[in-house]
């Protein structure tokens, strides 16, 4: 026989714990949800994790860039340089247009 858990299928206790860990929501809050609102909660934190694992992965593509190049190193401490002269923060999700304004050509 399956427990309550198991019937509910494995996913419900995969969504709990996501919103518990993507919030820090209690399961009294989780459970204030209705099933749209939790559904849109994950759709939102799984969009926000692909975009910053997007820009991560952009990151560590300049930083390969730069050490397989003498041109790529000298490109990526212009672009850190300007970083740090200007005083403004990077875009969440690195473009090849934001990268661009830094002086930075991306191919």
């Amino acid at each position: 026989m399956e427990s309550s858990e198991e019937a509910k299928g494995p996913g419900f206790s995969h969504c709990i714990d996501s919103l518990a860990s993507e919030y820090g929501w209690t399961l009294e809050q989780i459970f204030d949800l209705t099933s749209d609102q939790m559904a849109l909660m994950l759709i939102a934190g799984d969009k926000r994790r692909r975009e910053l694992f997007i820009a991560e992965a952009g990151r560590m593509r300049l930083a390969v860039a730069s050490v397989m190049s003498k041109e790529g190193a000298r490109a990526f401490e212009g672009f850190i340089r300007k970083i740090k002269e200007s005083g403004e923060t990077v875009e969440k999700v690195t473009s090849k247009e934001s990268l661009g304004k830094l002086g930075m050509e991306v191919k």
